[in-house]
């Protein structure tokens, strides 16, 4: 697991379009104040190939792909910032201290709408992002073997 902050403002566009994240669970933590939160977290259908999702691993080849990544590359980083060629199936409205939790590494999604000129005024989120599996456990460290010793 591991998380940020950002911040994004009504210049920052190019960064903000239909896309995945690499990792199982992505979770979104809206943290803007009510008198600045506009538009949401927008999930889309991929017009040219019908899909709301990316493929389960074992349909990736009837898209010419071998996987996520490049699946990726040739649908999704491609028409990216074609608003035609996507529709928009939900929007998860902006509201303060909301939790948004998904599959980024499968569902397409975005940000819907950016506002503010500068930082103070902009689109604050706290972002997780987490795989599955077998948690992993912090090493050691020689303060606390010198604790068990004693």
């Amino acid at each position: 697991m591991f998380g940020k902050f950002r911040i994004a403002t009504r210049s920052d566009a190019g960064q903000t379009r239909v896309h995945l994240d690499f990792v199982d669970w992505t979770a979104v933590v809206y943290l803007s104040p009510a008198e600045h939160a506009r538009g949401g977290l927008g999930f889309y259908r991929h017009l040219p190939t019908g899909l709301d999702r990316v493929p389960a691993d074992g349909e990736l080849a009837r898209f010419g792909c071998r996987s996520r990544e490049e699946f990726d590359e040739r649908y999704v980083l491609r028409d990216t910032a074609s608003e035609d060629r996507w529709e928009t199936l939900h929007e998860v409205e902006l509201a303060y201290n909301r939790c948004v939790v998904f599959r980024g590494g499968r569902l397409f999604h975005g940000i819907t709408e950016l506002f503010g000129d500068a930082p103070g005024e902009g689109r604050l989120t706290q972002n997780f992002f987490f795989m599955e599996g077998e948690p992993v456990r912090a090493p050691r460290t020689g303060d606390e073997r010198s604790r068990t010793r004693a």
